[in-house]
């Protein structure tokens, strides 16, 4: 029996969901869903706290709100909702009350963020059937 051991800091996290697309675990990055596949589980994966002076920036375009033009991070800001409905009540911070928070996923060196927000991609804590 393997004795599981709990990270010094942050959480592990289990039992979201991605629609619009899938993780690749053998790349660890965000990849096209496979045919007739809606919903797809994450694995387990590790939240860890940082300042916000210790985040890389995402490269992107400010006009298109996806990042910075002098970002250096290649990653999705992946919306998390708890319902796929994806809408909800406006609450006084400005974002619906069925938004959760935003998830950076890492994405291959041939996407970016335009790429999946096309795709309306977004990880969901819970399916509807």
């Amino acid at each position: 029996k393997r004795k599981k051991k709990k990270p010094e800091d942050g959480s592990i996290c289990r039992g979201l969901y991605l629609e619009g697309a899938r993780w690749d675990a053998q790349a660890h990055v965000l990849a096209e869903s496979k045919p007739r596949e809606l919903h797809t589980s994450l694995p387990y994966f590790h939240m860890l706290p940082k300042l916000k002076t210790e985040i890389i920036p995402l490269a992107g375009r400010p006009d298109l709100y996806t990042g910075d033009i002098d970002g250096k991070a290649h990653m999705y800001n992946c919306p998390v909702y708890k319902e796929s409905t994806r809408q909800g009540v406006l609450s006084t911070t400005g974002h619906s009350t069925n938004f959760v928070m935003f998830l950076r996923l890492p994405m291959a060196s041939y996407h970016n963020q335009k790429h999946w927000i096309k795709r309306g991609v977004a990880m969901l804590t819970q399916l509807d059937n």
